[in-house]
This record gives structure tokens, C-alpha cells and sequence, in this order.
């Protein structure tokens, strides 16, 4: 094992009086765990790590006791995006001595910023598998220190100087992309975070909106209306496409014959039981558009500029899917993403339920970020994409679980999925077709749940859910019961 230097971090170049293979920081006050140097250091010799973090609390002492914990932040493996929006790793921070030379000092410029600055700096540098998230809390911060720090700090500066330290990365990097603070005309703005905005790429690409329906002209006419004001943003050509499963109810058939005689939309017919997966692979085969949005006719579009924001995250080259925040309609929360591997191997939508303005867990819900999966109720995804993994798997996951199938098929072929909070829109769920619960409709749902099942049970873990949270409530709200080794 390399020796370990541990350096306070407001020293500017202390890498040239280290003799240790692995720099750590350490702030004044803060403590590290009796264990926290094994654990660290516990790296499979096979995996060449170059940066390890890991989780930390707060502890502070009490009249009734020497100390409490308390505040974890239990953080997922390495995400590039949710370290562009803010710097998540933290406190614990394990740096190889020779690639932090390489990265320089830190900025001191760059008040209240400076560590983020340092990461964004290194990562440049590594391959993803070089990082490496140790899922033990190893740090303490002194959180009567913290209180203090944040009764003279300058947030609003912070703040200021992450943005600039983004955007340097983006030039250095030649990225076609903003860093801006964070806002959120729905929710709340963060008041640490940065928002980037992705450019689209010259010219825009067409986009082509897909909409499945059946009869319920209360849905699909608000729907479609919504996206009409909506799409009057975008610089490029869209086009919607409506997929009619047998539609009967007389005003619905009107309703598609005049979007289809105004010119509103192109309207494919497609016959026999209900398949959202062929539904959606047929019209994907007849789009012209380079990005798809899969879109459920019980949504409405919300915010300005979210189809800009979907098809610029969907036309970078690294991601293969994107989601939006979608909002059940008294307002809270309906999807934030998507964590696998709950219950019995299955999925579950992150946010179920949370105030749009919350902020869910380390503010999670108003972040960009990776995850595991989105909905297909509104995804993103490049035709040529789509195409490679050979689209929504039609025969063994006709309506169920297909669009996490999807996008677990994308991350197999190593590129990402990203939730998006600047994209948002009501989603009625299960208004078009009810949820099953008798009958062959629940039959089919239980045959498709153990496809899933069988089809994932060995690859179903979840990078960006802390193994810390139970699987079997809702995502990031219970701790599991303690264990070895954890």
C-alpha cells in the first residue's frame, strides 16, 4: 500500500513536501475515523485508483455526551454530472501524489470553490475506473466549525467562483457547453449549485415527439396544445407523430383527423392489443427526426425550453437517454428517475411524492445528474441510438419495464443516462390505461416483472444509490438495518 500524506487543505502547493504515493485534505476541526486510512486503501490491487472519496457525516458535542453524529451524506460512485452542478465528493478526498502535481495547486482565487476547481481539474486526467467510492462514512466534519464557516462565508461568491471554475473546464476541454447558476422556475434554486446548459449541435437536429394513444381526447388535446407553445423555442424542425391503437370514441377520431388535416401532427395507425414497446418501435421507424422523445398522452409540458434541453443532453456523444422531472398533479413529485434493484430486482421512481421545491435528498431533485434509468413516459434518446440497441424490447416487455430495459441496454453499450430537472411536465399517471390489477392484463404485468427479474438479476445494482438506503421503501428515505462490512 502507497503512504499516505494528509495535508490541510488551504495550503496552496503542499504536493512538492510529500513524500506519501497518496495525498489526502483535512480541514481544521474535522476528524476521520479510526478506520478511514484501511478502508481507503482497501483498493482491489487489479484497479489502477487514482482519486478515492467516500461518505461523512457531522458530529458536534453535547451536554449529555463526548459527541453526536449526524447529517450523512451517503454519495453515489463516481456521476460527471452531478460533480458539474456541485462538488458532491466532498470533504474526503484521497489524491495519487503524482497526478495532483500534474493538476496543480489548488486556485486560492477561487474562494469557497477552490476544491471544486482541484476535482474538476484532476478528472481530467482519469479514466472513470480510476475513481473510486469507498461507501463508509470515513470523515467527520466538525458541524459547530461548519455553523460557524456559514455565518461568515460568501455564499453568493461561492457560488460565482464554482461557475467560473466549470466553465474553465469546459474551455480547457473544448466542451461545447455553459456553466450558469442554478434557477428553477418550478422548484426552488440551489444556492450552491451551477446549472449547464448544453449546446446544440450546428445545425440543430430535428426532433421527432412520438405519442401513443387510445380514445381519451381529454389527454391527447391538451397534450398536443401544450406542446404546440412549447415547441415555438426550439431552432430546429420537429414534428409530431401520434400512434392510434384503435381509437372508437367518436371525438377522439375527430380530434386525430384534425391534427392530421391541420398539419398538427402525422397520425400512424397501428392495430390489435395494446403494445407500448411496438407502438413506439414502429413510429420511431418512420421519424425523421436524428432525436426521439417518447412522450405518454397523459403528460403536459411545463416548462420553456425543454425540448431544447432534452435534445441537447440526447445529442451529446457520451449519453445515450434523458428524462425529465415529471410532476403528478397537485404538483409533487411523480419521476426524478429511476433507482434498479429495489425489492425483489425491480425499479422504483426517485421523489414519489416530494414538494417540486424540496429538493429530495442532498437536494437531488433539482440537480442534473447520472442514473440508472428514466421513464419512458418522457425519454430522449438519439435514432441512431435507438437503432444500435435495437429500440423497446416488443415481445417479452410489451407495456411493463420496458423503458427501464432501455436504458439499462445503454448503459450496457457505456453511454449514460441523465435526469434533467429543466425539462419538466405534469404526467397523469395511469390515466390512459388504468393500473392492472386483475385479470390478463395483471397476468401479462407479472410475466413481464419476471422477465425483468431473470433478465437482470445479476446487473441490477444501482451506481447512484448509496448501499447504505434500504431497497425496500422508497428510495433514499429508510437506512437498511446495519451489516458487515458496510
Amino acid at each position: 500500500m502507497d503512504e499516505l500524506a494528509v495535508e490541510p487543505p488551504d495550503r496552496v502547493a503542499p504536493v512538492g513536501e510529500c513524500s506519501g504515493g497518496f495525498v489526502g485534505f483535512l480541514k481544521c476541526g474535522d476528524r476521520l475515523s479510526p478506520d478511514a486510512l484501511f478502508h481507503a486503501m482497501s483498493v482491489p490491487p487489479d484497479r489502477p485508483t487514482k482519486l478515492i472519496y467516500a461518505d461523512e457525516d457531522g458530529f458536534e458535542a453535547v451536554s449529555y455526551g463526548p459527541w453526536v453524529h449526524h447529517s450523512p451524506k451517503f454519495k453515489p460512485d463516481f456521476d460527471f454530472d452531478l460533480l458539474l452542478s456541485h462538488d458532491y465528493l466532498g470533504n474526503f478526498l484521497l489524491v495519487s501524489a503524482q497526478l495532483l502535481a500534474q493538476a496543480g495547486p489548488l486556485a486560492s482565487q477561487l474562494f469557497g470553490a477552490e476544491r471544486h476547481d482541484l476535482v474538476l481539474r484532476l478528472i481530467e486526467q482519469l479514466d472513470p475506473a480510476q475513481i473510486h467510492h469507498v461507501p463508509r462514512v470515513l470523515y467527520h466534519c466538525n458541524a459547530v466549525r461548519g455553523a460557524s464557516d456559514l455565518d461568515v462565508s460568501e455564499g453568493d461568491c461561492a457560488q460565482s467562483n464554482s461557475i467560473r471554475a466549470v466553465g474553465a473546464f469546459f474551455q480547457r476541454n473544448g466542451i461545447a457547453a455553459t456553466a450558469e447558476p442554478h434557477a428553477d422556475v418550478l422548484g426552488r434554486a440551489h444556492p450552491t449549485a451551477v446549472r449547464t446548459r448544453w449546446a446544440l449541435p450546428d445545425p440543430p437536429p430535428m426532433v421527432s415527439i412520438i405519442i401513443p394513444t387510445r380514445d381519451r381526447k381529454e389527454l391527447l388535446g391538451p397534450c398536443i396544445d401544450s406542446l404546440g407553445s412549447a415547441l415555438l423555442g426550439y431552432p430546429g424542425q420537429t414534428e409530431i407523430i401520434i400512434v392510434d391503437n384503435d381509437t372508437t370514441e367518436p371525438d377522439a377520431k375527430a380530434l386525430l383527423t384534425h391534427i392530421a388535416q391541420t398539419s398538427r401532427g402525422r397520425v400512424l395507425r397501428f392495430g390489435g392489443p395494446f403494445n407500448w414497446s411496438a407502438m413506439n418501435n414502429f413510429a420511431a421507424e418512420q421519424a425523421r427526426g436524428e432525436v426521439l422523445i417518447f412522450l405518454n398522452n397523459d403528460t403536459l409540458a411545463l416548462s420553456e425550453g425543454w425540448c431544447t434541453e432534452l435534445a441537447s443532453q440526447a445529442s451529446r456523444p457520451d449519453v445515450g437517454a434523458v428524462g425529465a422531472r415529471l410532476l403528478y398533479e397537485d404538483g409533487s413529485i411523480q419521476h426524478a428517475g429511476v433507482v434498479t434493484g429495489l425489492g425483489r430486482g425491480l425499479a422504483g421512481h426517485e421523489g414519489v411524492g416530494q414538494s417540486v421545491t424540496d429538493g429530495g435528498y442532498l437536494g437531488r431533485s433539482l440537480l442534473q445528474r447520472g442514473v440508472a434509468a428514466v421513464t419512458g413516459a418522457c425519454l430522449a434518446t438519439r435514432k441512431a441510438v435507438f437503432e444500435r440497441v435495437q429500440g423497446f424490447d416488443e415481445v417479452h416487455l410489451q407495456v411493463a419495464f420496458n423503458d427501464v430495459d432501455y436504458c439499462l441496454k445503454v448503459r450496457q453499450v457505456q453511454l449514460k443516462v441523465i435526469y434533467t430537472p429543466f425539462a419538466t411536465m405534469y404526467h397523469y399517471e395511469s390515466k390512459s390505461r388504468g393500473i392492472a390489477t386483475e385479470g390478463e392484463a395483471k397476468r401479462r404485468q407479472d410475466r413481464e416483472e419476471q422477465c425483468f427479474q431473470q433478465r437482470y438479476k445479476d446487473r441490477i445494482d444501482d451506481p447512484f444509490y448509496n448501499p447504505h438506503f434500504s431497497r425496500y421503501d422508497k428510495p433514499f428515505t429508510v437506512l437498511r438495518p446495519p451489516r458487515w462490512g458496510i
